[in-house]
């Protein structure tokens, strides 16, 4: 990924966004990276206000998606307690 598509708070970013999996998925199709990358390519251009230059592939985020702070902590708790009781 090209450095001037990387910041220190993209996940996060992307994360805190209404923008979707699908979303990530479309963009990580179209630029040949994988979904990670195209997640956090998305948040730099949400936390650079550039979202603009985005392709036309993903639509407006849609506020229905958004998935709230206290879920995906929760789920990447379960998450990480999984990788640690299988290894």
């Amino acid at each position: 990924m090209p450095t001037s598509d990387w910041h220190p708070n993209g996940l996060a970013a992307f994360f805190k966004s209404d923008y979707t999996f699908g979303d990530a998925q479309k963009l990580a199709e179209l630029w040949g990276i994988p979904v990670g990358e195209a997640k956090q390519v998305l948040g730099h251009k949400i936390i650079r206000n550039i979202e603009g230059l985005l392709p036309k592939v993903i639509g407006a985020p849609k506020a229905s998606s958004k998935w709230d702070l206290d879920s995906l902590t929760s789920f990447l708790r379960v998450i990480t307690l999984m990788m640690m009781l299988l290894s």
